[in-house]
């Protein structure tokens, strides 16, 4: 097709038409993206929400995509259940139905939403490092232990990290970081001053049990700094299979995923069977 139809009706907050007799209203939000709408349907009392629910833990610092909006997220959502739908219509998932069943999700997910955005401001304002600012994150059992908000495609701390980009800037604090070297000339040298990455390697499964995180690290380190060790790049398998193992968001599983299968080509480039 080569012709293209620009909208010739547009709309800044609201909009409402008529459709077959029914009227219906377009509400713009900002949430996953800038230019979210949701849907009243005021004679059904109805709400057509797209993303903005997704039952599970909002999408709301995905970390390969352009910048989220949690307090906007959180708004609108309250100002959905405001209107106190009967029944809500989302993107993802089974309808919501009832009053005060919706009312009770959506105003706990928009609760869940302004704790971390609270959190995070108050750790920036208190001048904390950026990454310690998501690994000292911790979710209140109150929404983590709630079935509608697990982290299965999002996680808590990648909206952490969001909101960090969103008010701190993308620079994490950290001078050096400022105008680095590049990662393979860092790995190289740390590779180099540990004796090899047969040194991070041993650490890395020492570690595997204790700390994955750390192990991933170190493991990832040694492939970056000789890229052609074939012990790093299964040590990298093994470990990243294990984080995989344990996570549950699919942002998160991707990553790994990918990182898992890099390393397995690589193998197979250097003519080596996997360990």
């Amino acid at each position: 097709m080569d012709e293209f139809f620009w909208p010739d009706t547009t709309y800044e907050e609201s909009l409402t038409i008529s459709v077959g007799g029914e009227q219906i209203i377009l509400r713009h939000a900002m949430g996953e993206t800038d230019d979210a709408t949701w849907v009243w349907v005021p004679g059904r009392k109805l709400g057509c929400v797209g993303d903005l629910w997704i039952d599970g833990f909002p999408n709301a610092g995905n970390p390969q995509k352009v910048q989220r909006y949690p307090e906007e997220w959180a708004r609108n959502i309250r100002a959905i259940a405001a209107h106190e739908p009967r029944a809500v219509l989302a993107g993802h998932g089974m309808p919501l139905l009832g009053v005060e069943y919706i009312r009770e999700r959506l105003t706990t997910m928009a609760a869940y939403l302004e704790y971390i955005t609270e959190y995070t401001i108050g750790a920036l304002n208190a001048g904390l490092d950026h990454n310690a600012i998501v690994t000292g994150f911790r979710a209140p059992s109150r929404f983590a232990n709630l079935p509608y908000l697990r982290p299965i495609h999002d996680r808590p701390e990648f909206v952490v990290r969001n909101v960090i980009r969103r008010y701190g800037g993308w620079w994490n604090g950290r001078p050096a970081d400022l105008l680095p070297p590049t990662t393979a000339e860092h790995a190289r040298e740390l590779v180099a001053l540990a004796g090899g990455a047969g040194a991070f390697v041993v650490r890395a499964r020492e570690l595997a049990g204790s700390n994955l995180p750390l192990a991933c690290q170190l493991a990832e380190w040694a492939v970056l700094g000789e890229p052609d060790s074939v012990e790093a790049h299964r040590c990298l398998i093994d470990v990243f299979t294990a984080r995989l193992a344990d996570e549950t968001a699919y942002q998160a599983r991707g990553i790994y995923r990918t990182a898992i299968n890099a390393s397995r080509g690589r193998l197979a480039e250097l003519g080596a069977a996997e360990g």
